[in-house]
Parts: C-alpha cells; structure tokens; sequence
C-alpha cells in the first residue's frame, strides 16, 4: 500500500517549511498488520474476515479465488456484513438519517451482491453468528446480542428483498432505455423513484449504473428528494395554513387556564380532513378551534388533555389537544351525539383524573432535573422527556451510566421533597427577570418577552408552560424504574408517581412473594436463599468439570492409541464429543501440547453441523504441514468452509454424516502434501 513521508508544513500562504520531526505514516492498521503477520495478500484473507467469506461462498456454492467479480462480492458481504453486526450490537438501527442510513445503505448493498452470487433467499442473519465467533473474545456482548442483532438484520433484509426484484427490473428497463438513446446518466427524477418507491439507496443504484457504464444525476437525486421535503413540510402545515387566515386575528386561545374543571367556549372554525366545515355530524372525526379553552395543548414534553365538549345539539369526545405554530389550540377527535355546529357555546370537560396524573408527573420531572444537578453535578441538563398520564421520560446529558447508590439517593430526596408538601407556583415575568432568579431554561427551546417561571419552593425553579400540582404532597410517591443508555452522552430515567408507583410496589412486592414461595423462604431471608443456591449449583459445576475433565481425558488417551505417523509428523485424528468450538480447541491444545513433531485433527457434531479444529507444532509446520489447508478439505468434503494460519485453523460444514469422511480426506491430502 501507499506510504506516505511528511516532510514540509504547508502554510495559508502555501509556503512550505520542514518539519522539525519528519515522519512516514505507513497506514498500517490492525487489519494490514495482521494481513503481514498471516502472510496473506489482502485483509480479506485474513481470519478477521475470511472465515465470513468462506461461509458466504459456502452458501453461494462458489470458491473464492476463481473469480473477480465473485470475489468482489464476497468481499462486499464480507466488510458490509461485519459492520452491520457492530453497528447494530452498538444500538443502530436501520432508518432513513444519519448512522441509521449508513446501517440500512450497507446491508443493502450486501443484499445486492448477494444476489449476484445467486442467493435468491434472505441469509444475512447467518453472518451474525460467524462474527460473533470471530470476535467472541474482545466484544463478548455481540455473542449475547445475537438473537436480537438477527432480528434487526433479518426483518431489514426481507423489506428490502420484497421490492429488490420489482426495483432491479425497473433499473434493468432504465439501463436498457439508455443504452438505446446512447445517453450515459441516468436522471435524478428516475433514482428518486428507485429510492422513494423500492428503497435503493442512491449509492446502490449508482454502483449499478456504473457496473453498466453509465452514471447518475446526483444534482437531479439531491433536487428531487428536497421537493418530496418540501411537500411533506406543507403537508404537515396545511391545516396550520388554513387557520392562519386574516379572521383569526386575536383568536389564540387562552393557554393557561388551568384552575376550572370545566368552563365554556365558542366554537370558531371546525375542520374535517383539512377542510373548513361549518358542522361536523354524530360519527364524523374532526378539529375544534375555540375562542378560550382549559384545555392543555400538547407541548414541552407534555401530552395534550383529552375530554369532551359539550354543546347544545351535540358532543364531541376530544382524544388529543395539539397547538399550531401560531398558538392557536386545536382540539381532535370524534362527535359522539348530534351535531356541533360554527358559533355554538360549549362546556369544555376535561378528564380530570387524568389531568392530575399528567400534573403529578410534570412536577416529578422539574423535581428529579434538579437533584440530578445535586447528585451528578451541574453538567446535567434536560435532552427530552414525556410526561403522561401513566408515567415520565427524563432524557439528559451525562458521561456514564447512574450508579444504583446515585438513583437511591435521587429517588429518596425526590420523595423527602414530596413529604415536605412544598408549594408550587407559576408566575409570568420578563425573561431577563427569570434569568435573574436562577430560572432554568431548556436548550434548544425558544422563548418570548415574558416567560411563565414555575417555582417549588426552593427546590426548583424552571421555565416552563406546563401543567402541575398545587403543592408537591400531591404526587404522593416517585419511584424510578429504570435507566440506560439512549446515545453517547445521553441517558434516560423512568419513573412512576401516584397510584402508578403504588401499583408498581404491589407488583414487585407480589413478585418477591412468589420468589420467596419458589425458593421455599421468607421473603425477607431470600438473598440468604439464593446465596445458598448459588453455592450449591457451584458445588456442582465444579462437579461436572471434573467428570468432563475425565471424559476429555480418557478421549485424549483413545485419541493417541490411534495415532498415525507420515514421515516424522505424528498426526492425532478423530471425532470427539464436546460441548462447542471452545472446548474443542481446548482438546486439541491438550493433545498438541503432548506432541514434538506432530499435528492434530479434531472434529465435533453439533446439532446438524460439524466443526473442525487443526493445530500442528512448529516443528510440523517446518515440516510442511498446514492447519489451515488440512480443515479446509476436512470442511470442503462435509459441505463448508473455513482455513486458517499454519498453525492453528478452524472450519465448519453442514453435512454432520460426512465428519468421519471429511477427516480421512483431509490425512490423505496432508500424506500426499509430505510425501
């Protein structure tokens, strides 16, 4: 590869000056290092990749090296692959932004080449476990995240394979058509439909056209998708646009009236589907804007309430409250008797029980942001939260995961806050004031002249223009029930108030009962239980090793009793009884480690596949003899692949009935290879 020698810094002027310290960046990263140590002519041959190949090619039923575009391809599903396995292990998912397009482009290119080596069928999910083995030591956690790593993988894949084939015969038709008007780019409108209708990532189709000798309008793509924006951005505004309208002018609903249960309104404008009606009917879902509501419009985290509107001639269920840019509050849902009609005068009932949830959880939230700061420190600031009826998100910025003494600690002064029933109040001041006080405002968030600071006694103070409880008593219990991770930087605490972190301590007390009932104790001694359980299940493992010790010893001893010799090598062969590959090497470093010139073969059946393992001494290898070319035609022979270094080499085959014949084949080769 290329080397690269610094010699000059280069300035703003373009004058170059020597460096004091010259140096030569070499590029050798791990993968180039390990290509060198393995002797192999490329990182794909390393074991860091060519195991996933050699599996690739065993499904394809094609041999790497014969081929240049085959080998491409399964390079191709050999790099994508792995990165996917990481990237999801790592809590990407596919989607249409950001890491989560890089996901869904690279899998998507996998699943491409995989149909040019003829795979017609879905089988990315297999190259989960191959990773997993090749990096079961340094990342651990992909091995215990397969199943749902798979799953990711899996469902991407067939969304992707149920439009490939209508999407490539449309790429085929635009190749076809081009060659025929000798034109050579393919227009940005054509690939947008390829993206927006059977989800070819751009990328894709251009490495297609290019495969072909043609190029695309990535000017044309770029315009394209920024006008399907644009339609989507007015889409969503539609509405918002309608009741913009001149005679709206001093209509914005009163958005803090929060203190009645219920008070009246008049209906301004109705909407059904976008459009302005003057009645909406017994069955028709709709928007109801009023001149005043008590309503509270979804918002800072907050949901919006929900309830009923009740007028002269009819009733509207109200399922959702939203606000649009302008401030004006509009209330969704369905009219459930008669007819309500442009210029009624309504009742406006909120459902209460729920309001109190909501407020309950709000004051929560201001509650547990603070003590966060106390706990963790002032770097912490909110990055989100949900606040509903049944519970409360609280998304914020810290470097490590909480500690189980730090959430105790939080949720104890939270509750010692509860107990002390402190008052809260909301005042609107101007901005500058609220800074003044030590108000704290979201980043991110915009904010007027005048601003509504909510205040629990000396405990927290923050913008908001949410809904809350009177005094803190009345959330009664907080209890956290959860944290983790949701990004570099970012975690996220769950928690409960009220009667739901009641019902949530009925529950876990229930669950330590039938625990304590299972384990036949007293739910206070059950640590002491399960220590002793623990105790006795070591006592038998320690048990079970020893018989498995056995059993591998007397295996090793069977093993040599049919030892071969080919010249000077002695070759240990034979099929073993072993719980999986890591015990089966471990049975050949046993046997190898006996031996001064010799080489060992080993293989084990496991449900419907044979693995093999090869080891040889160093004297063996200078010998001639080769792990890796000794399992690749033990694997060759039971319907698989793999290879490996000359030392040390592993395969794996799906035809279990053909391990025994597998071994014979692979002695045969290695009699020959030193004869």
């Amino acid at each position: 590869w290329n080397l690269v020698f610094t010699q000059f810094d280069r300035s703003e002027a373009g004058e170059y000056t020597p460096l004091a310290k010259k140096n030569i960046d070499t590029g050798a990263g791990l993968e180039r290092i390990a290509s060198v140590l393995q002797g192999k002519k490329s990182n794909f041959e390393t074991d860091l990749l060519f195991t996933i190949i050699a599996y690739t090619a065993q499904i394809a039923g094609v041999e790497y090296g014969t081929a240049p575009k085959t080998d491409i391809s399964l390079k191709v599903i050999a790099d994508h692959g792995r990165s996917m396995v990481v990237m999801v292990a790592d809590g990407v998912l596919p989607s249409n932004e950001g890491r989560g397009y890089v996901l869904r482009r690279i899998l998507r290119r996998a699943v491409r080449h995989a149909r040019l080596l003829g795979i017609e069928r879905p089988f990315l999910a297999g190259i989960v476990d191959v990773v997993a083995d090749i990096f079961a030591e340094p990342y651990p956690e992909i091995r215990s995240k397969a199943a749902y790593i798979k799953q990711v993988v899996g469902l991407e894949e067939q969304r992707f394979e149920s439009t490939l084939v209508q999407g490539m015969e449309i790429l085929n038709g635009y190749i076809e058509d081009l060659r025929a008007s000798e034109r050579k780019v393919l227009t940005g409108t054509a690939a947008f439909k390829l993206y927006d209708t059977y989800g070819f990532p751009w990328e894709l189709t251009q490495e297609i056209l290019r495969e072909n000798g043609f190029d695309l309008d990535k000017a044309g793509f770029d315009a394209a998708m920024n006008e399907q924006r644009e339609r989507a951005r007015a889409a969503r505004s539609d509405l918002a646009e309608r009741t913009s309208l001149p005679d709206l002018s001093g209509l914005v609903t009163e958005k803090l009236k929060y203190d009645r249960e219920a008070n009246q309104g008049k209906v301004m404008l109705l909407f059904r589907e976008g459009v302005q009606v003057k009645e909406i009917h017994d069955g028709q879902d709709g928007t109801v804007i009023l001149d005043v509501t008590s309503f509270y419009a979804e918002g800072g985290g907050q949901v919006g309430d929900t309830g009923s509107i009740a007028g002269p001639l009819g009733q509207m269920e109200v399922v959702s409250t939203k606000k649009l840019p302008d401030g004006t509050i509009c209330h969704l849902g369905r009219v459930t008797e008669g007819t309500i009609s442009v210029g009624d005068m309504v009742s406006l009932i909120r459902d209460e029980e729920r309001c109190r949830a909501i407020a309950r959880n709000h004051t929560a939230t201001h509650l547990l942001h603070a003590e966060l700061k106390t706990v963790l420190g002032s770097h912490v600031n909110q990055a989100g939260s949900y606040v509903g009826p049944d519970r409360l998100r609280f998304d914020f910025t810290h470097f490590a995961a909480v500690s189980p003494d730090e959430l105790s600690r939080v949720e104890t002064i939270v509750n010692e806050a509860v107990m002390h029933n402190l008052s809260v109040s909301a005042v609107e001041m101007p901005r500058e004031k609220a800074k003044e006080m030590g108000a704290i405002a979201l980043f991110g968030e915009k904010y007027g002249e005048i601003v509504r600071v909510v205040s629990i006694g000396d405990f927290s103070r923050e913008l908001c223009g949410g809904t809350h409880v009177r005094n803190t008593g009345e959330i009664g219990l907080f209890r956290i029930i959860g944290e983790s991770s949701v990004g570099s930087g970012l975690r996220r605490i769950e928690a409960l108030t009220g009667t739901g972190a009641l019902s949530y301590v009925a529950q876990r007390e229930a669950l330590l009962a039938e625990a304590a009932s299972l384990l036949k104790t007293r739910p206070d001694d059950i640590v002491q239980r399960i220590e002793a359980v623990q105790a006795r299940i070591r006592e038998l493992e320690k048990a079970q090793a020893a018989m498995e010790k056995r059993l591998m010893r007397g295996q090793v001893e069977e093993l040599f009793s049919r030892r071969q010799k080919i010249g000077e090598v002695t070759v240990i062969a034979g099929e073993v009884s072993v719980q999986d590959m890591e015990e089966l090497r471990a049975m050949a470093d046993a046997v190898r480690d006996r031996l001064e010139c010799g080489v060992v073969l080993l293989s084990t059946v496991t449900g419907d596949k044979v693995q093999y393992v090869a080891m040889a001494t160093p004297s063996a290898v200078k010998a001639g003899v080769h792990a890796g070319e000794i399992v690749k035609e033990a694997a060759r022979v039971a319907g698989g692949g793999g290879g490996g270094r000359p030392d040390m080499a592993q395969a794996g085959g799906r035809r279990p009935e053909k391990a025994a014949e597998g071994i014979a084949s692979a002695i045969e080769r290695l009699r020959s290879s030193l004869s």
